[in-house]
């Protein structure tokens, strides 16, 4: 029980670590594309 919720656990944070660098790219594109 112990190791499935840390595995749970990580693989939220690790989807939650590839939304906040999908956000960040999609806020970066524009800038880039602007100059």
């Amino acid at each position: 029980m112990v190791t499935k919720t840390q595995k749970e656990v990580r693989y939220l944070f690790l989807l939650c670590a590839k939304i906040f660098d999908i956000v960040l790219i999609a806020k970066s594109q524009p800038f880039i594309i602007c100059n």
